[in-house]
């Protein structure tokens, strides 16, 4: 393991033990085995541990996917993304349910936002006819609507499996389909 993982892992494993709050910078790296300056070289934080563990968890394994097949060759590519995503996420929730029980769900919904965008970014390529500022706004608004469908999944105690829940963001955002009401 590298010294940057032993030091996520000495976080996670106070997270399971001590309210996030309550974790000191020092005790990470007490119980990591490093120097406060070792510290220092990887993170400024615990905020700077929790985005790694994120991009660890969300980013990393779409860039690798990506690098495999270009997001343009991949049917049902966007869904795919969310899909893995929201497993991560569930996979991984008793150490974010501890980060939301400290800092709150907008803190770790507008941290996966930003993440998203810059996977917006890498992902979509430009469309033809639409403008560099189309675009972004559409990378922007895309990232968002992945943030909504998170914070309502959980939120919701997870009532949908990941898959059903990226299917959703697919349809309604991507889509572009309209909700059909029966009326009572």
């Amino acid at each position: 393991m590298s010294t940057k993982s032993d030091i996520m892992v000495a976080f996670a494993s106070l997270l399971g033990e001590l309210p996030v709050n309550s974790i000191s910078t020092q005790a990470i790296f007490n119980r990591a085995g490093v120097s406060r300056r070792t510290f220092g070289r990887y993170f400024s934080g615990k905020e700077d541990i929790v985005i790694a563990q994120m991009k660890q968890d969300f980013e990393d394994p779409i860039r690798a996917l990506l690098n495999l097949m270009p997001f343009e060759h991949m049917d049902n590519a966007t869904k795919m993304l969310y899909a893995r995503n929201f497993n991560a996420l569930q996979a991984n929730w008793p150490y974010y349910s501890a980060i939301v029980d400290g800092w709150g769900l907008p803190w770790l919904i507008r941290r996966y936002t930003n993440i998203a965008l810059e996977l917006e970014r890498i992902s979509v390529p430009l469309a033809d006819g639409i403008t560099p500022e189309e675009q972004d706004f559409a990378r922007h608004f895309f990232a968002g609507i992945g943030g909504v469908a998170l914070q309502w999944w959980i939120e919701s105690g997870f009532c949908v499996s990941a898959e059903d829940l990226a299917d959703f963001v697919d349809t309604w955002a991507y889509g572009n389909r309209r909700l059909h009401l029966r009326s009572r």
